[in-house]
């Protein structure tokens, strides 16, 4: 597990000043922990990839994946990541910008962008000249402050579907940034994301240089973040456990990875969520156990997809039952690529 604080430039602002003093060690650990399984590791070195080709010409690549898989987490580790080398360190001449991140806004227009890529640089945005245009501005800024990749997340706001005003003159213009500055560029979303880039084939082009994905984890033995992934994934959260002794029953047991995963559908967020309540829980009551964890399920509010079944009081092979069955029902839906 590798654990890494937000940037000043970092999009998510100053999370641990949110959470503040009163939330435990434990589960401030599992909250901020990153850890590297073989999604999230690939998907870091097509981010990489992208980022060393910046300079030659406009490329890039789109980090796709559900809700939860970890997409924005994976941002604030790759700027960590490229802020923390030597050759982006500030000098008495020069504090280079080699990477822009923002959050697409929901009604985005060319004004709305360049002023969120202006205002991620903070105080390193160059002062407008008389006359000059923000669009002018953000030139400037690309050019002197050896700016070499955007990253744009929750992307589907520029795409047709789901934009609330049309977005062509945005896509041409983050076109023509990508050939005028030759940067590379990441576009984040959701997976509908890159069928909804079809009508913009130029763009979608140069956004193909790396394969960038990430995936819930699934009740499957081979494929993309499979059961092996998950239960490695689940284990980074039981050295937290043990290192704080909180009493659990171990959540790589055989008795806990099914009904771990069918609770949280194999999404990475809401098992964090999940284990975070758990946490809480045994901290206040000196452990935990299989009657307390299905109460504390039992008042979550993504538990709506098994019903009234007793993920975590059930026979351990009802579970595996239960958990077969829904992956089948979901997993073409999910990623009809796989079959």
């Amino acid at each position: 597990m590798k654990i890494r604080r937000p940037l000043p430039i970092d999009i998510s602002g100053d999370l641990p000043k949110r959470l503040g003093n009163s939330i435990s060690d434990a589960v401030q650990e599992i909250y901020y922990g990153t850890i590297m399984h073989s999604d999230f590791k690939q998907a870091q070195e097509g981010l990489n990839e992208c980022f060393e080709m910046s300079g030659f010409e406009g490329i890039g690549c789109k980090l796709l994946g559900p809700p939860g898989t970890g997409k924005s987490r994976l941002i604030r580790y790759f700027a960590a990541d490229i802020y923390s080398r030597d050759e982006f360190q500030p000098t008495d001449t020069l504090t280079p910008l080699p990477l822009l991140a923002i959050r697409v806004p929901g009604k985005p227009t060319i004004k709305r962008i360049v002023e969120k890529l202006l205002e991620s640089a903070g105080h390193l945005a160059p002062s407008a000249r008389s006359g000059e245009s923000a669009e002018m501005r953000l030139n400037r800024l690309i050019r002197y402050q050896g700016v070499r990749m955007i990253i744009f997340d929750e992307v589907q706001h520029l795409l047709r579907k789901f934009a609330l005003t049309s977005t062509n003159d945005v896509m041409a213009f983050i076109k023509t940034l990508m050939d005028e500055h030759a940067l590379a560029v990441c576009f984040a979303g959701m997976p509908e994301s890159e069928a909804l880039l079809a009508p913009f084939p130029e763009l979608n082009q140069r956004l193909s240089y790396a394969d960038t994905r990430l995936h819930d984890f699934q009740f499957l033995s081979t494929g993309p973040s499979n059961l092996g992934d998950f239960k490695k994934y689940v284990g980074s959260f039981n050295q937290v456990l043990v290192k704080h002794s909180i009493k659990c029953e171990p959540l790589t047991s055989d008795n806990m990875v099914s009904r771990l995963w069918l609770a949280s559908k194999g999404s990475p967020r809401l098992l964090t969520k999940l284990i975070i309540r758990f946490v809480r829980f045994a901290e206040k009551n000196n452990g935990i156990n299989f009657t307390q964890m299905q109460a504390i399920y039992g008042s979550c509010g993504f538990n709506g997809h098994i019903g009234q079944f007793q993920v975590f009081k059930a026979p351990i092979h009802k579970v595996n039952e239960r958990a077969h069955a829904y992956q089948a029902e979901s997993y073409d839906a999910k990623y009809p690529s796989n079959k």
